[in-house]
């Protein structure tokens, strides 16, 4: 075999997308999190609303609770007048009803009496000597939220992998939930090759290289959702690069940097060969044109080119 061997077919950036979507398997492992750290996951499951968002009658306005046919014809000049006989708050609990000729003052949010069918604005009233003035009739149901007016009981309001945007993390708060079931994100053991590349912060030598493919990797899949599992450096040696694959097959995917091209010490090609199937090894794009794509025990492998503008461009 001749120190170097030429790409023998590239494939197009386009199809080399196709190729992944369709061999990549979606992650089927479920876990339970905080909703506050939620953002951004998939759902793993539909939700339906065990409860009424919100789960009682509410005042929509500040104002008086009244039965709206004891304001019709109200006017500036001849107001209707209705006895003030208490307050109900936000987050007040009432089972208090109107009598004829009755007003309870309400705050927006607050619960309403069990038999007022609407609220009179502030704006609209006066107040004097415990007796509320209506300037302006209300109509049954004007300025009342209804039981639930945002989300009834018993409604989908969530489907499974919706990715949760904040305002559908509101909607788990709204309906009380602590915790959410979502996919877990998928775990990538991230490794560059290369016996001139060393750790950050060690000492350089003639010749050589800090890491960077490792942490510009880390955090293209970080933004993607993965969780990047960073490894030391490997040289160029054939059996310790197939000793750190077969270690990493537990992963739900490899990403190696360095040694996918076709030099005399890119040996990633031939250790994937000989460890399992490459599907692809050489994009039809420039800078990246080295990348190679291929699996091993069901695991799925990517190898990226070493120098750092090809990785970050294919990555």
């Amino acid at each position: 075999m001749s120190a170097m061997t030429p790409f023998k077919l590239l494939t197009s950036y386009e199809k080399a997308l196709t190729i992944i979507q369709k061999t990549l398997r979606p992650i089927d492992r479920i876990e339970s999190i905080p909703i506050e750290t939620a953002h951004d996951r998939l759902l793993a499951k539909d939700l339906l609303a065990d409860i009424s968002v919100p789960p009682f009658r509410r005042a929509a306005m500040d104002g008086y609770a009244v039965k709206a046919k004891e304001t019709f014809h109200a006017s500036t000049t001849k107001p209707k007048r209705l006895k003030l006989v208490d307050k109900i708050h936000a987050g007040d609990s009432t089972d208090r009803s109107l009598k004829s000729k009755e007003c309870i003052q309400v705050a927006t949010g607050s619960p309403l009496p069990k038999n007022a069918d609407a609220v009179v604005m502030v704006e609209y009233t006066s107040f004097q000597g415990g007796v509320v003035n209506i300037f302006r009739p209300v109509y049954p149901g004007s300025n009342i939220s209804p039981k639930g007016e945002d989300i009834e009981k018993g409604t989908m309001v969530l489907k499974k992998n919706d990715l949760l945007i904040p305002a559908k993390i509101g909607v788990l708060a709204a309906l009380g939930y602590t915790h959410i079931e979502v996919y877990a994100k998928p775990q990538v053991i991230v490794i560059s090759t290369g016996s001139e590349v060393r750790k950050i912060g060690s000492k350089l030598e003639s010749g050589q290289i800090y890491d960077v493919n490792s942490y510009t990797i880390s955090a293209i899949l970080k933004e993607n959702g993965a969780i990047p599992v960073p490894h030391s450096p490997v040289k160029d040696n054939h059996e310790e690069i197939k000793s750190v694959i077969a270690n990493s097959l537990d992963y739900e995917l490899i990403v190696i940097s360095g040694g996918s091209s076709v030099g005399e010490r890119d040996l990633l090609s031939h250790v994937v060969e000989e460890m399992g199937k490459i599907i692809f090894h050489g994009v039809q794009v420039k800078p990246g044109k080295p990348t190679l794509f291929g699996i091993i025990d069901e695991t799925p492998i990517f190898g990226m080119p070493g120098y750092p503008t090809s990785c970050l461009s294919n990555s």
